[in-house]
């Protein structure tokens, strides 16, 4: 738990706080108490993200954990900082974006957390595999083979339209998808190599990360 507040406070520091030091009285806003949850809950409900996690997998996990974690921050610095100093959406307004914003914050929160509590002990932050694992083909798991990653992927972008930042939106798109990609990349080749022809076999029927698209 140590790790995880450790991880969540810089995380929350660095995306939120330092961006706004030019427009400090943006800091106790609804906007970004809401962003602020958003980053407590995604961190809280997952394994906790560490240095010596990332070195001692860095072999099977090509530092993926990383890139997903600098994804994240580029796309939330690039939010709150197009949404304070190039954005005339300060004040609260119940409009369709805020309302599509939250509901893909929140669905793709709660979709994640259903995975995540799918694989159970299975779920690491890096990529690697266990004694007794095998292979997941329940809940959401039956479509895509990596929807925790859908979860967390859709309430990024939610965030980004939640505080109307389009350029944003765009920056989050492209450097979670880089990270993903990534990501997926070499969790795959481990599980290949992990549980062979069964893996196979389950990625000819299933998507990556999106149904029907990727």
């Amino acid at each position: 738990m140590k790790a995880k507040i450790i991880s969540t406070a810089v995380f929350i520091i660095v995306a939120y706080m330092l961006p706004l030091i030019g427009k400090i009285e943006l800091l106790p806003t609804a906007q970004v108490a809401l962003l602020t949850v958003f980053v407590i809950v995604m961190f809280v409900t997952q394994p906790p993200i560490t240095i010596e996690g990332a070195k001692e997998d860095k072999q099977s996990d090509r530092n993926s954990v990383l890139f997903i974690l600098l994804g994240f921050l580029i796309g939330q610095q690039a939010t709150v900082i197009e949404w304070a100093y190039f954005s005339g959406y300060h004040t609260w307004i119940w409009d369709g974006r805020t309302i599509a914003g939250l509901c893909l914050m929140a669905g793709g929160t709660i979709f994640r957390v259903w995975c995540i509590r799918t694989l159970g002990k299975f779920f690491t932050a890096t990529v690697k595999t266990q004694k007794e694992q095998h292979v997941i083909t329940s809940g959401a798991y039956r479509v895509v083979r990596h929807p925790s990653y859908s979860g967390a992927y859709i309430a990024a972008i939610g965030s980004t339209v939640f505080m109307h930042t389009w350029v944003a939106l765009a920056v989050t798109v492209v450097v979670l998808f880089i990270a993903y990609y990534i990501r997926i990349n070499a969790e795959e080749e481990t599980l290949v190599r992990e549980f062979g022809d069964e893996y196979r076999e389950y990625r000819k029927r299933t998507w990556k990360l999106v149904p029907y698209i990727y």
